[in-house]
């Protein structure tokens, strides 16, 4: 091997190696809290609902975060105290370029022991059509 082509090997090498203890590392510098806000900041607006997110852990391999408990609140309409949706554990994806960056890029979700209650309003509609943008469409079609 030439003299170039070890020095090539060595930094393409070196240079791995950082990547590889800067996801390693990635967790002991990220505020794991500040991370769950993010994730809630970008889950809420897209459900139309209250999330509660109970404590989470940071995982580098792969980037995610495991959030200990999790519920969605009921449809206002039926009452704050219930919740539509729980699970005993939220696994949340993270993009690892983008968390590198500071950024959060929710790439999966995973329900870990779900539980959904379903519900069905005295004028016929069910507690899961306000979820999401399929409420506002309903209601901006008339129906």
């Amino acid at each position: 091997m030439s003299s170039t082509t070890k020095r090539f090997v060595g930094i393409a090498g070196a240079g791995v190696l950082l990547v590889v203890a800067l996801v390693a590392a990635a967790p002991a510098f990220l505020d794991t809290e500040k991370l769950l806000g993010q994730v809630k900041l970008q889950i809420e607006p897209r459900l139309k609902r209250q999330v509660t997110l109970g404590g989470g852990e940071l995982s580098a391999f792969p980037p995610r975060v495991l959030v200990k408990s999790f519920a969605i609140a009921e449809d206002p309409a039926l009452g704050a105290t219930r919740q539509f949706a729980s699970a005993e554990q939220l696994e949340v994806r993270l993009g690892l370029l983008a968390l590198l960056t500071g950024d959060v890029d929710i790439t999966s979700i995973t329900l870990r022991k779900p539980v959904i209650e379903l519900i069905r309003k005295p004028d016929g509609t069910w507690n899961y059509e306000t979820i999401g943008d399929q409420g506002e469409s309903k209601s901006e079609a008339g129906d």
